[in-house]
């Protein structure tokens, strides 16, 4: 510190040395002048600072030497720029610096010199000698707001030179040098940042002691500092580390700062600030608005080299991003391509994203594992469509993947969903945004090793029709010859049985008999090769123009399978899947399918279409195919525009740097003028022609408005009452846009084993305008745990998605353990209380978890086990704790006439089932003149059951008094129990034997299903089935 301050006192001592010899120059010469001065300062009077004019006595020219002379001419005779955005020529240039940018502090004070000639002295001595300039370069106007210097110790500096300073600024800017120089201490009016208003280069006056440093930033020590009434020759004015600051060179040849304001806000931005990523040429000229940083390499670490500062410009010949910042880059004349630091460029928006993994399993299943999980936006689900390369999309499935504990997702593949190809198979992956958007993440392929065939024990052609057979591994004994028909015994490895019959069915080779009571079995010995009839269809493009296009199906065909549905996702390939709408087609009079998509439902985007086609088959949705067709461009405005060309206004019209209406005027085409523009774009409601000005940055003018556009459809999803029993979906600031609202569906399913419970349930429409509807659990499986619940408006017949959300429902209470009649019971989760044992009956209030009652009941009904009390004030009150199939009934011994344990037969056909209760389903049944070894007798659910130990170690129970079973009596004698119906008329699906029940689907008349039971239940008779999923089904056939 003490050296740098010898050193700065060093300076000082010249600093006087240069100004005692300029000022005495200019005693000489204000003597031969003060009479001239005189008479001049006469007769303008009260002229402003602002209007200050040196003369000179061209008898006795001031003593300035031949270079300055020359290079203040040249820049004064420069011509003036023009109005419109001009075309300078750039040049860089590495020019030799010289003192005259090195400190000039006036200290004449031991002169008899008055202080304004002192003081115009070092004005004036600094222009001129800020202009000299090595013979072999060239060098900036005085004008320039800035020189970029590279200070090293060869003393080089590259500067900019712009040819278009017109001589009124380069007049202006000499005035206000000479002026702050005529007034000592004056630093400019203060703005509202709390600058000064200062030239970018001049003299400054010091009014206070102000500390130099050799950096703008306030946390650094300073080098030394300078005394109120010293002044220096500054090159740059800067805001950084919100200070105003003025920079100069030394003679040491480093660069100093100075701190001269305190700024009120925060500091405008600097060249690493985040910005708009510019839209750039290649190569051009580029006109600086913010100080930007010089550097050797594109990378943000690198040493800054020198700066440009605001109006100066340069000519670069790339254009590029590192380090996430854009960079302008040139050559200088020295060799050394310069890069040029923009700024940062806008942080793109994060993509979703996620880490597909393959998990393979021996019998060629797989998994797919989903790690990694990002979405900006949230991830409301997780979809994996797979499909095998065979044939196309005919077996693709969309699976819901399952979340685990550690944030991954999950699918399982089973080979048989695939019609049981093997080979190459792809795998995509779509996230489900809180947004309700299907977004595509990314995809991959896994192959499926060929199968080594196995030798079956037997095939159909070495059996005869007829013999004995003996068995080589353990065989299922049926009632009839389906896999879902229920296993009644089996024979093992070793055992023999003779057969008088071999029949196909259900894909399977079967050996049949009759039993010694007379019933015919069935034993499965051989699988059958699949002759399946794969589903079918052409895909055709109609009437094609700019609003959209039909989708025509032809040559339906569902193979083996009704289809309940014929479904048509569309969507552009702009953007990915931002605009997917799964529109329905109609059934035509020919068989066909037909539906129409207006570009209006996808944004209005011209281009590339994507058009899939699925069936609804079974309650899946199968992929048939998918083709894509390109909407032309809008054809004409209403000026009948060609795509590009000249245009004549016939009105003021505004230029503008973005197609935005709020975007600030830059310039104007009055009426009568031209433009050529060479595209044409739809923004903000309007119509743009666009043009590259001569500068080569793009403008835009509005010529025409766009029609209004549409408003969209939206809705808040809220979950209210929220229960172990379910919870209500309730959808407020419901709003169609433009179009009514025909309805309002509201999928929803639990997160668990995919979508195998789910159910769309209608929402009612409140006296409010919202919509509500009641999720009980019962309606999907009685499942706790996270539910996903999306929501559709139905308009002109179509169904589109507005939104998504989630919830979880808490564990029920009870479990499978025995529960006395009487006594208190603690809860496990938030339970509401209620009036009657209804799950639809209104909560008057609840127990939280911990709590406890003491109930008196517990009773069956609504398909659940409640327990129930009378309160203080003597009403009646019950609390669901669990559904029915969940609590298990308490067995309670009883002294009938029939033995606790024996041989029993039966009397009538009898079901067998997994509790003592009526609601548990069958699982498989004795006929009259059966018989059955028991080792218990029970009462439970109001009847008397036999129970016994099967072969497979399950105990199974059977009510024998008669009343238990009629829920599962068949409904008709003229309809079998089980077989393939075919409808007659409409017929709804259900999840549950009951008219209340949704509708989940329908079969039309003429199709038929395979059903393994009838039912007779809310005094309707209905057939029953298990879909592919494990989902049993109901059809009201009454």
């Amino acid at each position: 510190m003490r050296k740098a301050y010898v050193f700065k006192e060093r300076q000082r001592y010249s600093i006087r040395k240069y100004s005692f010899g300029a000022a005495s120059v200019l005693i000489g010469a204000s003597l031969m002048l003060g009479g001239h001065a005189l008479a001049q300062e006469q007769a303008n009077g009260a002229s402003s600072n602002k209007d200050y004019e040196v003369f000179v006595n061209n008898s006795e020219p001031l003593q300035i030497d031949q270079a300055t002379s020359e290079a203040v001419t040249d820049v004064l005779n420069q011509p003036a720029s023009r109005s419109e955005a001009p075309r300078p020529k750039l040049v860089s240039s590495e020019v030799a610096s010289s003192e005259a940018s090195s400190v000039v502090v006036s200290e004449a004070a031991s002169l008899e010199v008055p202080a304004e000639v002192a003081q115009s002295a070092s004005a004036v001595a600094s222009v001129a000698s800020s202009e000299v300039a090595s013979p072999r370069y060239e060098v900036s106007s005085v004008a320039s707001s800035g020189v970029a210097s590279e200070t090293d110790r060869s003393a080089t500096s590259e500067v900019a030179e712009v040819r278009g300073t017109d001589r009124e600024a380069v007049d202006t800017s000499l005035r206000t040098v000479l002026t702050n120089a005529s007034q000592p201490g004056v630093d400019g009016p203060v703005t509202a940042d709390g600058s000064l208003d200062i030239p970018s280069n001049g003299t400054y006056y010091f009014r206070r002691t102000t500390e130099i440093r050799t950096a703008p930033i306030m946390d650094i020590k300073p080098t030394f500092v300078f005394s109120a009434g010293d002044h220096v020759i500054y090159d740059k004015v800067l805001k950084r580390d919100n200070h105003q600051w003025i920079s100069y060179i030394g003679y040491d040849y480093e660069r100093y700062y100075a701190d001269i304001a305190a700024l009120k806000a925060e500091n405008t931005s600097s060249n690493t600030e985040a910005t708009r990523d510019e839209t750039i040429p290649e190569r051009g000229t580029y006109y600086f608005t913010k100080p930007a940083d010089v550097k050797n390499q594109p990378s943000l670490t690198a040493k800054t080299e020198f700066n440009f500062d605001p109006g100066m410009s340069v000519n670069y010949d790339r254009s590029l991003l590192a380090d996430n910042h854009r960079w302008i880059s040139y050559t200088s004349y020295s060799g050394t391509r310069r890069y040029v630091d923009l700024g940062a460029v806008a942080e793109a928006v994060a993509k979703p994203r996620g880490d597909i993994a393959i998990e393979s399993h021996n019998n060629g299943d797989f998994s797919v594992v989903i790690s990694n999980v990002s979405d900006q936006n949230g991830v409301l689900g997780v979809s994996v469509p797979i499909w095998s390369e065979k044939n196309g999309q005919d077996d693709i499935i969309w699976y819901n993947a399952t979340r685990l504990n550690n944030g991954n997702y999950k699918v399982n593949v089973s080979l048989t969903d695939h019609k049981n190809e093997r080979g190459l198979y792809n795998v995509h992956l779509y996230y489900v945004e809180t947004n309700g958007k299907l977004v595509g993440v990314g995809g991959t392929t896994y192959t499926v090793p060929a199968k080594v065939e196995e030798t079956h024990t037997t095939t159909s052609y070495s059996l005869p029709d007829s013999g004995t057979y003996t068995f080589k591994e353990r065989s299922s004994i049926k009632a009839e010859p389906r896999v879902a028909s229920p296993e009644l015994a089996y024979y093992d490895a070793g055992m023999s049985v003779n057969y008088d019959k071999i029949v196909s069915g259900d894909g399977y080779e079967w050996l049949s008999y009759l039993s010694y009571n007379g019933n015919r079995r069935y034993v499965a010995v051989a699988k059958l090769a699949q002759q399946e009839s794969k589903p079918s269809g052409t895909i055709n493009i109609e009437n094609l123009s700019n609003l959209g296009f039909d989708v025509h199906i032809t040559n339906v065909s569902g193979g083996d399978k009704a289809i309940q549905g014929v479904s048509v996702p569309v969507w552009t390939a702009k953007d990915g899947q931002d605009d997917l709408v799964w529109h329905q087609a109609d059934r035509q009079s020919d068989g066909s399918y037909k539906v129409r998509i207006n570009v209006s439902d996808h944004k209005a985007e011209a281009g590339e279409y994507i058009v899939h086609l699925y069936y609804v088959q079974d309650g899946k949705m199968v992929g048939i195919g998918g083709t894509s067709t390109t909407v032309p461009v809008q054809n004409a405005t209403r000026h009948n525009l060609p795509a590009s060309g000249s245009y004549t206004f016939t009105s003021r019209t505004g230029i503008k740097a973005e197609p935005r209406v709020a975007s600030p005027e830059l310039a104007y085409y009055d009426a009568g003028m031209s433009v050529n523009y060479d595209k044409i774009v739809s923004g903000d409601g309007y119509q743009w022609l666009s043009y590259l000005s001569y500068n080569g940055n793009r403008r835009y003018v509005a010529v025409s408005k766009l029609a209004q556009q549409e408003s969209k459809p939206s809705g808040t999803i809220n979950i209210e009452n929220l229960s172990n029993l379910g919870f209500d979906v309730h959808i407020t600031n419901v709003s169609g846009g433009d179009k009514a609202i025909q309805g309002v569906s509201v999928p929803v399913w639990t997160a668990q084993n995919g979508q195998d419970d789910l159910v769309w349930h209608q929402a009612d429409r409140q006296s409010d305008g919202s919509y509500k509807v009641r999720i009980n659990v019962s309606d999907h499986k009685s499942e706790a745990g996270e539910y996903i619940v999306h929501l559709y408006y139905v308009q002109d017949g179509k169904m589109v998605g507005i939104g998504g959300t989630s919830t979880t429902v808490p564990v029920q209470n009870a479990t499978r353990h025995n529960l006395p009649a009487s006594g208190s019971y603690t809860f496990t989760a938030r339970t509401g209380i209620k009036t009657q044992p209804l799950v639809a009956n209104p909560d008057v209030s609840y127990y939280d978890s911990g709590m406890s009652v003491n109930y008196d009941k517990v009773v069956n009904n609504d398909g659940y086990t409640w327990l129930s009390y009378l309160s203080y004030s003597g009403h009646r009150f019950y609390v669901a704790i669990a559904p029915t199939s969940v609590t298990k009934p308490v067995e309670q011994p009883v002294q009938p006439s029939t033995p606790s344990s024996g041989t029993y037969t039966f009397k009538e056909r009898s079901s067998i089932k997994a509790e003592p209760s009526v609601a548990s389903p069958e699982l498989a049944y004795y006929d009259a003149g059966m018989s059955v070894n028991y080792d218990r007798l029970v009462t439970a659910d109001g009847h008397t059951w036999l129970s016994y130990v099967s072969h497979g170690g399950n105990r199974r129970y059977v009510a024998i008094d008669g009343k238990a079973t009629a829920v599962a009596q068949p409904a008709s004698p003229s309809l079998a129990v089980t077989g393939t119906y075919t409808f007659t008329k409409p017929s709804s699906i259900k999840a549950q034997p009951s008219v209340a029940s949704p509708e989940l689907a329908y079969y039309d008349k003429g199709m038929s299903v395979r059903y393994d039971k009838v039912l007779t239940a809310d005094d309707h008779t209905w057939l029953s089935y298990v879909t592919y999923s494990g989902a049993r089904r109901y059809v009201d056939i009454s």
